[in-house]
């Protein structure tokens, strides 16, 4: 009997086969975007935390191909959860020219015949674009890092049930401190980028409470120290075995396109121990303070630590708890930072002899 059952299943093998590949054009590929196991491995985290370097290390190996930072979402904005009216391949040729997107290099003849056949949403665009790289690099796994998608690690995980998460967490004093010497900053208080790194934080904690097992943290700072160890943890939860050349910046990647080179090379080349802590040289006290105050709950959770207000006067820890609270909040983060840039620019714009007053000298 069994050996009956066997021969069974082994004669519809074939059929199946055929009939996949007798159909039209396009539409065979469409069957196996739908029924194929879409295993995806996606990298977030705060900016400048390391997301770079994470997803160079993984690139590097020969099982898996990480994709340039995507900003899928943002491209999808005029896209609904429902079929649009317009034609597909114009909506294609838009998305795949949208920022981010266009670092991947795909054409809409890449993309649409994996499609065909299945309800034009995001999930099913985003799973067809990343497939569709996945076959022009020719590697079984297909990885994606954009720090900002960490707000959409729910929807992500919920979308695909196979897919994996890896947040990278670094100190965020030292993110902040690095995110400030980019071009592409869009503000320099340094309260603000403490109070979105929480928010991450906190987004990276509940998901992570929420996939247990199919999300992982990874802190820079052990990578940087600890790279074999580390990057072994993440291969096993990739289901790969460790190559070495992924530890070695002689080994080409294609996660950083040339145009982000001037401000990310450095997360390609060697794995150096050189950016931890930094932020107690380059902030003053009272920028500290504010960092600290702000970050401190997942700071401590993290591991990390200094996070104290050692040294701050009384009226200014009442001043950064109440301003604390209204950090919370999206629009009162907005009013926050409005007042700030009004106060800075009434300073710039105040003559030289009201903008540095003498103080009287103390008499002994």
């Amino acid at each position: 009997m069994i050996l009956n059952d066997l021969r069974f299943f082994y004669s519809v093998i074939p059929l199946l086969v055929r009939s996949v590949t007798a159909l039209p054009d396009g539409l065979g590929a469409a069957v196996f975007l739908t029924m194929a196991q879409f295993n995806p491995i996606f990298i977030t985290g705060f900016p400048r935390s390391g997301t770079t370097m994470v997803a160079a290390i993984l690139d590097r190996h020969s099982d898996i191909a990480i994709s340039p930072e995507t900003y899928f979402f943002q491209a999808m904005k005029d896209v609904n959860d429902t079929p649009s009216a317009r034609p597909r391949q114009q909506i294609m040729d838009h998305l795949l020219n949208a920022y981010g997107m266009r670092d991947l290099k795909l054409q809409s003849e890449d993309v649409c015949p994996l499609l065909n056949g299945t309800e034009f949403t995001p999930r099913h665009i985003l799973q067809a674009v990343l497939t569709a790289y996945q076959r022009q690099r020719g590697k079984p796994l297909i990885g994606e890092k954009t720090p900002r998608h960490i707000m959409q690690a729910g929807k992500l995980l919920a979308w695909y049930p196979e897919a994996k998460m890896i947040f990278v967490i670094r100190d965020g004093r030292d993110a902040v401190a690095s995110i400030l010497k980019v071009p592409w900053r869009n503000h320099e208080i340094v309260r603000l980028h403490a109070a979105t790194w929480r928010r991450y934080m906190k987004v990276a904690y509940q998901i992570h409470q929420r996939y247990p097992n199919r999300c992982i943290f990874v802190k820079y700072e052990d990578v940087l120290s600890h790279p074999e160890v580390q990057v072994r943890r993440l291969d096993h939860f990739c289901g790969v075995p460790f190559e070495a050349q992924q530890v070695s910046a002689s080994v080409p990647t294609q996660v950083v396109p040339k145009w982000e080179e001037p401000w990310k090379l450095l997360a390609t080349g060697p794995i150096e121990p050189d950016h931890i802590g930094n932020w107690r040289t380059i902030f003053t006290p009272e920028d500290q303070w504010a960092l600290n105050d702000t970050m401190r709950p997942y700071l401590k959770l993290f591991g990390y630590r200094d996070y104290t207000l050692s040294g701050c006067p009384m009226p200014r820890r009442l001043w950064l708890a109440a301003t604390g609270l209204l950090l919370r909040t999206g629009e009162t983060r907005k009013i926050y930072r409005s007042a700030l840039a009004r106060f800075d620019s009434r300073k710039r714009n105040e003559p030289a002899c009201q903008q540095e007053i003498p103080q009287p000298s103390s008499v002994v």
